[in-house]
């Protein structure tokens, strides 16, 4: 179960990785579908830790693989006063800002229905 859990999880964390980058364009209701999504997907996961580690580690491995790709493009190739781009803590900062809510709200699903398969 793991080894589809991880690859499902990169590749859906690189697609959030990819609308999140585009968060302040059109493509933000798209964003949020997809969050909305990640977390009826998180509800969905069987409560075993080894499924639960491959797909939060392949989530934020997705995530990070792509910002790293597109941030890392731009930084390289980046040349003043054109440049668009922040510096690279700014990024790290923007890309936790995207992270940490989604990774917060999944695991906070994942422990009520735990809490509530304990007490029915």
């Amino acid at each position: 179960m793991w080894p589809r859990a991880l690859v499902i999880a990169v590749s859906v964390g690189a697609v959030y990785g990819l609308l999140a980058l585009e968060a302040e364009s059109p493509l933000a209701i798209v964003l949020l579908v997809w969050v909305i999504a990640i977390l009826i997907l998180a509800w969905r996961l069987p409560l075993d830790a080894t499924a639960l580690a491959a797909s939060v580690g392949g989530f934020v491995a997705g995530f990070c693989l792509l910002w790293a790709v597109v941030l890392g493009a731009q930084l390289a190739t980046c040349r003043p006063p054109t440049c668009s781009t922040a510096d690279l803590a700014t990024d790290v900062l923007y890309a936790l800002a995207f992270l940490v809510p989604v990774i917060a709200l999944a695991s906070s699903e994942i422990g009520l229905r735990t809490w509530l398969s304990r007490h029915r």
